[in-house]
């Protein structure tokens, strides 16, 4: 029975220890649902807070972009900002440019002040050279342009200018001015006699054609052509070369012509004006494409272009045309484009059958097309270079330490006009080669020290960039210095734009140019545009049209000089 009681109590013990494991694995059990629970709550707490993590992190990444954007707004506002401060630098280097331009001389004409003390105290600043010829004459010029005033001695006043009447070739009217009653007895008499000139308004007369008709046997009929320019007009050469006279010579637009006519009884509207000078251009096209023709024969022109506004749209908008002009110092040509596009000197260059000659004109690229394309020979302008330099003298008084060497060029220029190409080679060989030395080694020189953008950084990189271009005239005689002439021939045109503002339609602006080109030629050969346009006015309707070139002003010129043509006077008709 022992054994029995002693298992009885191991298995009671056993049974014990199983309800004790019982209660601790429940009480483990519990402890670790309780411990998962936590982990549950903990990992939801996790999620919850990688959830604010990764909102944190968006609105980071939003910041960190928007950051980025500020960054790139303040570098782009920065760039604005330098871009402004460098125009608001060159604005007032510009507006002090203009205030003290105001005060200085217009012409470019250079004259040094003696007096005015060394610029800079630099030693190593190496000045271009002096002509000594030149600069002998510059103290002699200035010696004789010290005036006394009358105070000190000087000089008196001329008297009035007495007018010369047997020479000026006028008719001569005698009024007789009575002295008229004077009181007490009359000792004497005599006369005293003074000359002026009086205007009365030009003549204008109607002149009646009777043109003969002959009927020949077979029926046909034979009218006699009118002997004027223009068929079917209501005006003679005489009143047409006035009116173009007026228009492009003393550039009076043709509105205001048509109220002078109108004074006189004659109701010419503007358009009828119009219509005579574009008819007029049409005669004589041919004698314009002979000038043309002429004005390259020598392989050596001068050209420049200027504005010729064109309003020919129905909204009454501007065009920016272009007049250009090609001269061979003799005569000259001119042309209407729409733009200033290199294709149109090239294009007017290329009709002419200009191809391997020698064109001198500015540093504008427009020309480049023409250089390139026809193998052209280009020659730079320095009159175009000092106007750099003495522009950049306005705000920099590093400028006018060359302005002295460009005065010098140009006066041996003027010393050797009369010259014949080789002498006028040689001479500039001997003087002016040193002085253009000299200018590109100072321009080399300065040019480092200088503001980049300044006027003076602008003239030292112009000189630099045409160096081959300035020095041809070193290579040639024939050529000129600078490039004056193209630009006073486009003044004539500038002047006419002030006054008439625009033409109404490129044809307008075509017929503008031919006339341009007549007038101006027959200017550059000394002639009376008045007199050499009625005379070519009254021969063109029967000349041969092979023999056109004949009647060009140049031509023309050298044939009344040699006798073999006698002008038809103004008013007369070729017989």
């Amino acid at each position: 029975m022992s054994g029995l009681a002693e298992i009885l109590d191991e298995n009671t013990a056993l049974r014990r220890e199983l309800a004790s494991r019982d209660t601790l694995i429940g009480q483990q059990g519990e402890q670790l649902h309780a411990q998962g629970e936590q982990l549950r709550v903990q990992g939801e707490q996790l999620r919850v807070q990688g959830e604010q993590l990764r909102v944190q992190g968006e609105q980071l990444r939003v910041q960190g972009e928007q950051l980025a954007e500020k960054d790139d707004l303040i570098e782009e506002l920065r760039v604005k900002l330098e871009v402004l401060e460098s125009k608001a630098t060159r604005f007032e280097e510009a507006l002090t440019f203009i205030e003290k331009k105001r005060e200085l001389a217009k012409a470019e004409r250079f004259i040094a002040d003696k007096n005015q003390p060394p610029l800079f105290d630099d030693k190593e600043l190496q000045l271009p050279p002096r002509d000594p010829t030149s600069e002998a004459a510059e103290e002699g010029e200035a010696t004789d342009q010290r005036r006394k005033s009358r105070a000190e001695g000087g000089h008196p006043r001329k008297g009035r200018r007495k007018l010369d009447a047997e020479n000026l070739g006028l008719p001569v009217t005698t009024v007789h001015a009575p002295a008229g009653d004077v009181p007490g007895e009359v000792l004497g008499t005599k006369s005293t006699v003074s000359y002026r000139v009086e205007y009365t308004p030009g003549k204008l007369h109607v002149v009646k054609t009777v043109r003969e008709q002959k009927t020949s046997a077979d029926g046909a009929t034979w009218t006699a052509p009118e002997p004027f320019l223009l068929p079917r007009a209501m005006c003679g050469d005489g009143l047409l070369a006035q009116v173009v006279i007026d228009k492009f010579v003393d550039h009076l637009p043709l509105n205001r012509q048509a109220k002078r006519l109108a004074r006189r009884g004659l109701s010419f509207g503007t358009n009828v004006l119009s219509g005579w000078v574009r008819q007029g251009f049409e005669q004589v096209r041919p004698l314009v494409r002979a000038i043309s023709q002429q004005v390259v024969m020598d392989q050596l022109i001068l050209s420049d272009d200027t504005g010729h506004p064109v309003q020919d749209g129905g909204d009454g908008k501007l065009r920016k045309g272009r007049l250009w002009v090609v001269t061979d110092q003799r005569q000259a040509f001119y042309a209407f484009s729409d733009d200033k596009k290199g294709c149109h000197p090239l294009n007017i260059l290329r009709d002419l059958g200009f191809e391997g000659g020698t064109l001198i004109a500015d540093g504008g690229n427009e020309y480049d097309p023409a250089e390139g394309q026809l193998g052209l020979t280009r020659g730079g302008c320095w009159s175009h270079f000092r106007r750099y330099f003495r522009d950049a003298a306005v705000l920099d008084e590093r400028a006018k330490l060359i302005l002295p060497t460009f005065k010098d060029l140009f006066m041996i220029e003027r010393e050797l006009a009369e010259l014949d190409p080789e002498q006028r080679l040689a001479a500039r060989q001997e003087r002016s080669a040193p002085l253009v030395d000299g200018v590109y080694a100072f321009i080399r020189q300065i040019g480092p020290q200088v503001r980049p953008g300044g006027l003076l950084a602008k003239a030292c990189g112009y000189g630099i960039s045409q160096d081959s271009r300035m020095r041809l005239f070193l290579t040639d005689g024939r050529v000129p210095l600078h490039n004056n002439l193209s630009e006073l021939l486009l003044r004539q045109g500038v002047v006419g734009r002030k006054n008439y503002l625009f033409s109404r339609s490129s044809g307008g602006a075509v017929a503008a140019a031919g006339w341009y080109t007549l007038v101006q030629s027959a200017k550059l050969q000394g002639l009376n545009v008045g007199e050499y346009l009625y005379d070519v006015f009254k021969r063109l309707p029967s000349w041969p049209s092979n023999r056109v070139g004949e009647l060009t002003p140049l031509n023309w010129r050298r044939a009344v000089e040699a006798g073999t043509l006698v002008p038809i006077p103004w008013g007369g008709f070729l017989m």
